[in-house]
């Protein structure tokens, strides 16, 4: 089923799109106001990272609605979702972004070193593995101490404290996002594109609060990442009202829905 603008799914959606850029833009805000000390901070780092990450998707997924762009919106927010929750994972567990980190500057030694057995000139990119492994050395010098280790998404999620919302919200849209038949039939079913853009507008709301109540643990005293956290408590919460409003009007629609 495509999306027909004509249905008050899509007339949801329609009603949502200035959200997500809202609330992608107090997300820039929060990672602008992370102090530039972070860059020694592998954590802080990370979290700054995964947090640029979903507020580029929020302001991306605003201009494809507005342009009626809706073939990629279910891959987007997906990339968001990850963000999130490798984001949430970093807060709760010290060494995952040390982790992630090393993990990633490996994969880009696998994937150079596979370019450059099928290249007919590979001395240019044994010239760039031989940076990555360098760079790869030093940065397990830097993180001296930490165990390397891979993270499956679920993991991740599990260790952020989101593996409900992993086994809600991953499997779809990951079947929508990929070219799959079952991919290239739902990424514009008016159910899926609802859900998963109100869950991006979640997913930026709560990755924009995560840097102003960072908390380790749930009982612990929250501790302000971003330096403009005082500005943004009140749009945030004004926003929050907003997405629970469309939510709820989802929720209504959806279960109006037959199947």
């Amino acid at each position: 089923m495509s999306f027909d603008s004509n249905t008050p799914l899509a007339a949801l959606v329609g009603d949502v799109a200035a959200a997500p850029r809202d609330a992608g833009e107090r997300l820039l805000l929060a990672v602008q106001g992370v102090p530039s000390c972070a860059d020694k901070d592998a954590r802080l780092l990370y979290v700054r990272e995964q947090a640029r990450s979903v507020a580029a998707v929020a302001l991306d997924i605003h201009v494809l609605l507005t342009n009626n762009r809706l073939q990629n919106i279910v891959g987007l927010c997906r990339v968001a979702f990850e963000s999130r929750i490798n984001l949430c994972a970093a807060m709760r567990v010290p060494d995952f972004a040390a982790q992630k980190f090393i993990a990633q500057a490996q994969s880009n030694l696998r994937e150079l070193e596979e370019v450059a057995n099928g290249a007919r000139n590979p001395q240019i990119f044994r010239q760039a593995f031989e940076h990555h492994r360098q760079l790869l050395q030093e940065m397990r010098q830097s993180y001296c101490g930490v165990k390397e280790r891979a993270w499956k998404i679920k993991e991740a999620a599990e260790a952020a404290g989101l593996l409900d919302d992993h086994n809600e919200y991953y499997s779809m849209l990951s079947k929508a996002a990929h070219n799959t038949p079952a991919g290239l039939l739902s990424k514009e079913e008016p159910r899926v594109m609802a859900t998963s853009v109100l869950r991006l507008l979640h997913d930026t709301l709560e990755a924009a609060h995560c840097l102003v109540f960072f908390r380790e643990r749930d009982d612990a005293t929250p501790q302000p990442v971003t330096l403009h956290w005082e500005h943004l408590i009140e749009p945030l919460e004004a926003l929050r009202q907003q997405y629970a409003v469309m939510q709820s009007r989802l929720g209504a629609m959806l279960s109006s829905v037959p199947g």
